[in-house]
């Protein structure tokens, strides 16, 4: 009885796997078996193609975005170019319609203060630094260090070119920082550092003879005593 039972009971799962079998070797079941694998290719092609729609789009749009990346660093480099360019015939001219930043440290800014009575300085400033709550860095500009120091840079403005020399290019000049005051000033061809400064008149070292023995390249003195050298010697007793 309950052999039969089972029995029975196997034959109602395994019937209906055994009738769809059965179906689907006839011509019906054949047929709608073929429609559907063509219907599921269809749509797995439909699905490939949109996929590599989507990538193709990606690549194109970071194609232009690349494109459009290369050609403003293009223009940039190119503008750079002109800059450097423009700043080149500027520096190097005989004359110039505007200032240009030379570099300008130690012996140049000495013989501009005994020569001319100007001391090129500027502030530097030392940041005050402490740890506050947790430890972190914090600034207070109240507690900042100013100094006084030689500068290292100068702006002028050439007037003309007075003449060649082994040591440099004399030009005529005027510096823009410090009331438009000439100078000769000496400076290498195709350079931006100042070799030296001259005095306007070649009478100067004759003149003033004891003047460049005593303080020419005398490293004991500040930038303002030697200008102030300067204005004693050639200002006020002449």
């Amino acid at each position: 009885m309950i052999i039969t039972i089972i029995g029975i009971g196997i034959g109602l799962f395994v019937l209906p796997a055994l009738l769809v079998a059965l179906y689907a070797i006839t011509p019906t079941g054949k047929r709608l078996a073929a429609e559907k694998a063509r219907k599921i290719k269809i749509e797995e092609e439909r699905l490939a193609k949109e996929r590599a729609d989507v990538i193709q789009g990606l690549r194109r749009i970071h194609w232009h975005e690349r494109e459009e990346e290369v050609r403003q660093r293009k223009i940039e480099d190119e503008r750079r170019i002109d800059k450097i360019r423009g700043n080149i015939d500027l520096r190097d001219g005989a004359s110039q319609n505007s200032p240009y930043t030379y570099k300008c440290v130690g012996h140049p800014n000495a013989t501009l203060a005994i020569r001319y009575g100007i001391a090129n300085l500027k502030k530097e400033v030392k940041e005050y630094w402490y740890h506050g709550k947790g430890g972190e860095k914090m600034k207070n500009p109240d507690r900042d260090t100013i100094s006084i120091v030689p500068a290292d840079t100068i702006q002028l403005q050439k007037i003309r070119k007075v003449k060649d020399d082994p040591e440099g290019t004399h030009y005529l000049a005027k510096l823009t920082d410090f009331g438009n005051r000439e100078v000769i000033v000496v400076i290498k061809p195709s350079t931006e550092y100042v070799q030296t400064f001259y005095p306007m008149s070649e009478d100067w070292f004759k003149k003033y003879a004891d003047l460049e023995l005593v303080l020419k390249d005398n490293s004991t003195f500040k930038l303002k005593e030697l200008a102030h050298f300067h204005v004693q010697k050639v200002v006020i007793n002449s």
